[in-house]
């Protein structure tokens, strides 16, 4: 399949330069989906293009697993330029996708044009009526607020409803990534409960190979962030998680 919109990031100017990076990598391997993948234990030393793309494959397909079967409508929070948000809606689900940089959805709707974008951030989007489940597929980092972006989401999710998040997190509350524990704390304190905390660290590690490698040669900048990145997961200050929420009132 030929991939058309490198001519459209090639000028584009993102707030984060790894996003754009991620861009201009995927539109290399062949694949829409702007998130990590999960490997198979065998992948190691096998960390090819259709590996990688497989990978993302098996990643989406576990955070569809948590989709409820009475969910009808989907919030794709930080839904980059709509590549799960265009998957789910094929599984027959409304989706919308909610991302704060115009650019990104400009790309998105030239590739997925029956999605529904809405151009907002996480802390203030606004929406005229609740959903089912808000899923937050690695945007959690990029929240300049994470506490009211959660509050925010959580206003539009209905009681029973779930919220699905996959996503880096550190043992500490420094920088641009949250604790976990933080997070559920904070989660079950503004009426959810629980239901899953899978760490997905071991299966996600090659992601990290497999954009050195990339990285090689093409960018000093990004291969050292991912080998820092790598050598986080290793020392176990950094973890790679699913968790899931329940709304309970």
């Amino acid at each position: 399949m030929a991939f058309l919109f490198k001519e459209w990031i090639r000028d584009i100017k993102l707030e984060y330069d790894d996003i754009k990076y991620y861009l201009s990598l995927i539109n290399d391997v062949g694949s829409y989906d702007i998130h990590y993948g999960l490997w198979e234990k065998k992948s190691k030393g096998k960390i090819t293009n259709k590996g990688f793309i497989n990978a993302q494959k098996r990643l989406s397909d576990l955070a569809v697993l948590f989709i409820q079967k009475n969910s009808k409508n989907i919030i794709d929070v930080g839904g980059g330029i709509g590549g799960f948000s265009n998957n789910i809606k094929q599984l027959g689900y409304f989706t919308v996708c909610i991302v704060p940089d115009k650019k990104l959805i400009n790309i998105g709707r030239k590739i997925f044009p029956s999605i529904k974008f809405i151009h907002g951030s996480a802390e203030f989007f606004k929406l005229q009526y609740k959903f089912d489940t808000a899923i937050l597929f690695e945007s959690l980092q990029y929240f300049t607020d994470k506490r009211l972006g959660l509050y925010n989401i959580s206003k539009y999710i209905k009681n029973g409803g779930r919220i699905i998040i996959l996503d880096e997190f550190s043992e500490s509350d420094l920088g641009d990534v949250m604790n976990n524990k933080i997070l559920i704390n904070f989660l079950c304190r503004n009426g959810f409960n629980l239901l899953e905390n899978i760490n997905l660290t071991d299966e996600v590690l090659p992601t990290c190979d497999f954009i050195i490698n990339y990285s090689l040669n093409r960018s000093e900048k990004m291969t050292n962030l991912w080998d820092n990145k790598r050598k986080d997961y290793l020392n176990k200050t950094l973890t790679y998680r699913l968790l899931v929420f329940n709304k309970v009132y």
